[in-house]
């Protein structure tokens, strides 16, 4: 899926069980804040070549997006990608103002399923260096990777494109992707 698909640039991808399912984005941030502080503490089984200087990079999808802004103030993170994230009873633009990494926000069109794009409601509230990407046309499903790896359709393609290439130049610090950080976009389907 998404992780995969991470992974194939090059980054190291962890993807925790999360206890709280899709139920409850705020306690589900408070376990990935806990992975953070893990990371952070430079366990004997993460590879010595593991570089953390810029921070850790947090992505989900929907309710994963939302979680992902919850977590993304948490220190020892460098970069935040919510892909079309749905906000459960407004707790993420209640809590937005506390990220000040660098983030991108990748939205579809406006639905019941992302509950009509509420999504929006939490980058504009959203503190620090953030971008807004729309995907003219994608839906909110789109943004979902099966667990092969692969976009799935052109939508899912640009949102990838996107993300990945958002990390690279905020973690990785790689110039060849400043294109990607760059927001405020609308990217049709191709």
């Amino acid at each position: 899926g998404t992780a995969s698909h991470y992974s194939s640039w090059g980054m190291v991808v962890i993807v925790p069980k999360l206890p709280h399912g899709g139920d409850s984005p705020s306690e589900n941030s408070k376990e990935i804040a806990n992975w953070v502080n893990w990371l952070h503490s430079k366990p004997s089984s993460l590879p010595s070549n593991i570089s953390l200087e810029n921070g850790v990079g947090l992505s989900g999808h929907s309710f994963g997006g939302l979680t992902s802004v919850l977590a993304g103030s948490t220190r020892g993170v460098g970069a935040v990608v919510a892909l079309d994230p749905a906000d459960a009873f407004g707790v993420g633009k209640e809590n937005a103002s506390n990220l000040n990494v660098p983030s991108a926000f990748i939205m579809g069109e406006p639905s019941i399923v992302n509950q009509m794009s509420n999504g929006t409601h939490i980058y504009k509230a959203a503190g620090g260096n953030k971008e807004h990407i729309r995907i003219q046309g994608a839906q909110h499903t789109d943004f979902e990777n099966a667990s092969t790896d692969g976009a799935k359709n052109a939508a899912n393609e640009s949102a990838m494109r996107y993300a990945v290439g958002f990390m690279l130049y905020n973690l990785a610090g790689l110039k060849e992707y400043q294109g990607y950080a760059s927001g405020n976009t609308k990217v049709k389907e191709e």
